[in-house]
């Protein structure tokens, strides 16, 4: 961390979108998410060309780093209107990618602020972190989530 105000970025044009892939993965694979790697959200986003959606990625930057993001979409498909993940149909894990608390609070307060109903059904958290986010964002998201439940493998 540089010390600095971390800086919010609303990523709405696909090409700034595809800019963040370095970035965006290097967040990710420090995580361990696979699933939430660039290319999988932004096939999960082309594949819904044609339905009323844009992007609406918070990007949560600490000088030039990504420090923080949140892959959403603004979904005009559904009434009301709300944000939801950009791989919500696809029925996975939602995931928000952090580097560190202050760059997770720093993600949430950014989801607030947009101001629209949010859509987490499966948030990938620790009780603690879940805690965190129903408490920032209360009236503005509803979030479900249930234990996992180990592979039978």
């Amino acid at each position: 961390m540089t010390g600095l105000p971390l800086v919010t970025e609303i990523v709405r044009d696909p090409q700034r979108f595809a800019e963040l892939a370095d970035a965006w993965d290097a967040l990710a694979s420090a995580q361990d998410a696979t699933l939430a790697l660039h290319a999988w959200y932004s096939a999960a986003f082309a594949v819904q060309q044609g339905r009323r959606v844009w992007l609406n990625v918070i990007a949560i930057w600490d000088g030039d780093r990504l420090v923080a993001a949140a892959p959403l979409m603004r979904d005009g498909s559904t009434w009301p209107v709300r944000i939801a993940p950009i791989d919500a149909f696809a029925g996975e894990l939602d995931q928000l990618l952090h580097s560190s608390p202050r760059a997770f609070s720093a993600l949430l307060r950014a989801c607030a602020a947009l101001r629209q109903p949010l859509l987490f059904r499966r948030l990938v958290a620790s009780e603690d972190t879940l805690a965190q986010a129903k408490s920032t964002l209360q009236w503005r998201a509803k979030v479900f989530c249930q234990p996992r439940h180990a592979s039978a493998t």
